[in-house]
C-alpha cells in the first residue's frame, strides 16, 4: 500500500457497525486537531515505543497518540490509519505544526472493520502498533476483523500496544439504560459506540488473531473535580500482544 495523503484519498465506505460516517461528521465538528489532549503516558506505559523505529496505528484520528511517539523518538517514522479522512488532514498539519517532517508519517484512510480492507494491512512490517481507545468503538465481530489487520501490518514479533475502556468502570456504570445495545456495549448520543472489556475478553480475542500475550491488566486512574471535590474512578485495560506465527488465526 502506498502511502496517501487524507486529502488526496478516496474515502473508504464505512460498515454499518462501525458508524464510521459518525466518525466523520464528529472529526469535521471539531476541525482542531487539539481536542484530544496528547497521550504521553503511552511511553511510560508502553517503553518500546522509544525503541521503536516504526510504528503503525489504527484509527489514529488526528494525532493524540502517535504524535508524542514521534516527538519522544527521532528515529521513528509512523504508519497511520483512519476511517476519517478528515482527521487524517488534521494529523498531518498537527505534525507540520510540531515540526514533524512530512516523510516520517504516512497515512491512508482505510475501514479496519471491513475484511475486504485486508490488502491496505498487509506488509508494513512495522515494530509497534497501536489501537488507543478504538477497539472499543466496535462490536465484538468487528473487533475481530481489526486484530486481524493489526496482525497483517506488524513485523514477525512486532508488538500490538492496547489502551482502551474496562469493565466497570465508573463511565460505563452511568450510562443510561436506554443506550445499552448489548451486553457491555453502549451506543453514545452522537451514534458512536463503545465497548467494555474485561482483561479475560481482551486476550481472548488477542490470542483468536494469532497474538501470544505478553501483558494484559486493568489500570485504575482517579480524576478528582478540583471544585466539587468529586472523584472519577476510572478503569482500563491494557495489552501487550506479540505477533507469532506466519499467518493469523479466525
Amino acid at each position: 500500500m502506498h502511502p496517501v495523503t487524507a486529502s488526496t484519498a478516496s474515502a473508504p465506505e464505512p460498515s454499518a457497525a462501525y458508524e464510521g460516517s459518525r466518525w466523520e461528521e464528529f472529526y469535521r465538528a471539531h476541525p482542531s486537531a487539539r481536542f484530544f489532549k496528547e497521550r504521553r503516558y503511552l511511553l511510560l506505559e508502553f517503553p518500546q515505543l522509544l525503541s521503536a523505529t516504526h510504528v503503525a496505528e489504527i484509527g489514529c484520528g488526528c494525532g493524540s497518540s502517535i504524535l508524542p511517539v514521534l516527538k519522544a523518538n527521532p528515529g521513528a517514522r509512523a504508519t497511520c490509519t483512519d476511517i476519517s479522512t478528515t482527521c487524517l488532514d488534521q494529523l498531518l498539519a498537527a505534525a507540520a505544526a510540531e515540526g514533524v517532517p512530512r516523510e516520517r508519517v504516512a497515512v491512508f484512510p482505510a475501514d479496519a472493520t471491513d475484511p475486504a480492507a485486508a490488502p491496505a494491512f498487509v506488509g508494513h512490517g512495522a515494530d509497534c502498533l497501536l489501537i488507543m481507545f478504538t477497539l472499543s468503538a466496535v462490536p465484538p465481530e468487528q473487533q475481530a476483523v481489526m486484530l486481524r489487520h493489526a496482525w497483517a501490518a506488524l513485523a514477525p514479533g512486532g508488538r500490538l500496544m492496547i489502551r482502551d475502556h474496562g469493565l466497570y468502570d465508573m463511565v460505563q456504570l452511568r450510562i443510561p439504560a436506554d443506550q445499552w445495545v448489548a451486553p457491555s456495549l453502549y451506543k453514545r448520543g452522537d451514534g458512536t459506540m463503545a465497548y467494555f472489556f474485561s482483561t479475560e475478553e481482551l486476550d481472548h480475542r488477542a490470542a483468536c488473531a494469532g497474538f501470544r500475550t505478553a501483558e494484559c491488566k486493568y489500570v485504575t486512574v482517579v480524576n478528582r473535580n478540583r471544585k466539587t471535590g468529586m472523584e472519577l474512578r476510572r478503569v482500563f485495560v491494557h495489552g501487550v500482544f506479540e505477533k507469532v506465527g506466519s499467518t493469523a488465526e479466525g
